[in-house]
Parts: structure tokens; sequence; C-alpha cells
């Protein structure tokens, strides 16, 4: 009886600690997922590599270094794509293979056409020279089909 009792509670105990384990986690990805950008240069960088080292000291890590390096980062400051009423903030994905996305200064404007996953037999017969043709973000390198 005194077996099964002890085993019981250290089942309990471990449940107790796995729970506030996943509770913790929980709130450690919550907190590095709230940050718009955790690329290095934003803001973002900066708060999710306080918040990593102020949880490993939490956890009694008593050694944690700090390693700088200089890199050079585009910074993207976003842009609207507008729709009749409908304004949507965007950014662009970096790095787009060997270049960031520009616009020129004034913006474009044009016919928009929904491209879906980038498969062109869809788009068969869709004029798109001349057009902003958009593409969903799962598309992969399929944009490069369109140039």
């Amino acid at each position: 009886m005194k077996k099964y009792l002890l085993f019981l509670i250290l089942c309990l105990a471990s449940s107790l600690h796995a729970n506030e384990m996943a509770h913790r986690l929980g709130t450690i990805v919550t907190t590095l997922s709230d940050v718009e950008s955790r690329m290095t240069g934003y803001a973002g960088n900066r708060l999710a590599a306080e918040e990593i080292e102020q949880n490993l000291r939490d956890m009694g890590v008593a050694e944690v270094y700090h390693h700088h390096f200089h890199v050079p980062v585009p910074i993207d400051e976003g842009f609207l794509l507008v729709a009749d009423d409908e304004r949507i903030r965007l950014y662009g994905m970096w790095p787009n293979l060997v270049r960031t996305p520009t616009l020129p200064p004034d913006g474009l404007s044009g016919v928009l056409i929904d491209g879906g996953n980038g498969d062109l037999s869809a788009m068969d017969g869709v004029p798109i020279k001349d057009r902003i043709v958009v593409l969903d973000y799962d598309c992969g390198e399929k944009w490069v089909s369109f140039f």
C-alpha cells in the first residue's frame, strides 16, 4: 500500500511540475510572438534577446554571454495595398534572394490579379503584362515563373 501511495504522490508531483513547465513555455512563446519582428536590427530582436536572457537567469543559468556582430540589415517600413476602400499593411519578405523588395517612391497602381498559389496553368489566358499579380504566401519559388 505504501509503495502505491508513494508512486501516486510522485506521479502527482511530476504532473504538477509538467503543468508548471507547460505554462511557463506557453508564456515564453506568447511573449516572443507578440513582438512585431525579431529580425536582426529591429526592436523586437532586442526584446526577444532580453526575454530569453531573463528566462535563462530565472532557471538558474549564471553565465550568460553577449556577442555583438555588425551586420547590414535593410529595414522594411512596410507599405499599403489599397484596393477599393480596403487598406492592408504589407511587408516584404526578407531576404528575397539577393535583393530586398522595393517600390518607387510614388508606389504602384494598376489592375490587381489574384495569382493564387502561382500555378501558371490556372493563369492560362489571363493577361498579366502591366498588371500586379499577388501570390499566396506559400507559393514557394513559383513567383519566379512570372518573370
